[in-house]
């Protein structure tokens, strides 16, 4: 008896490569990670598989890799308000250079005008409705009569 037991083939034993195989048809499959591809080659995406720990090695842990990318854009603020705090600095001088050239040139005009070397508004022709060019002329024709 303990003989027939031994040679006794189950049915599962029997058919398990068979089932194996069943079973990895029915398996669904690990979607492929969607790598980005030049542009160049005229598709945009391609579909590649890459084995987590070969990511791990490369760019390390999700954290690790999260917070390197923080600390990449807390750099980026930093100097950012920097540049900020810089373009406000150089404003201020530059307004308080013109206002100091200001104070100095109505300083300047007021000693001038004082002395008399300045009269204000002197550059200003007076506006008259005969044109230069015709006094002229007429003081040419009265030459000639003359």
């Amino acid at each position: 008896m303990s003989d027939q037991k031994k040679t006794r083939i189950t049915p599962n034993k029997k058919n398990k490569d068979t089932n194996k195989e069943e079973t990895n048809k029915n398996k669904p499959k690990r979607k492929p990670k969607q790598v980005q591809v030049s542009k160049v080659s005229g598709r945009t995406w391609r579909t590649k598989r890459v084995p987590t720990n070969a990511l791990k090695k490369k760019y390390g842990s999700s954290q690790s890799r999260y917070e390197r990318r923080r600390a990449k854009e807390k750099k980026i603020k930093r100097v950012r308000e920097l540049e900020r705090q810089l373009k406000a600095e150089i404003g201020l001088a530059k307004k308080i250079k013109r206002e100091r050239n200001e104070k100095k040139r109505k300083k300047k005009l007021e000693k001038q005008i004082k002395e008399g070397v300045y009269i204000p508004d002197s550059h200003k022709k007076p506006k008259s409705r005969i044109s230069d060019r015709k006094i002229k002329e007429f003081l040419i024709r009265n030459d000639e009569k003359n």
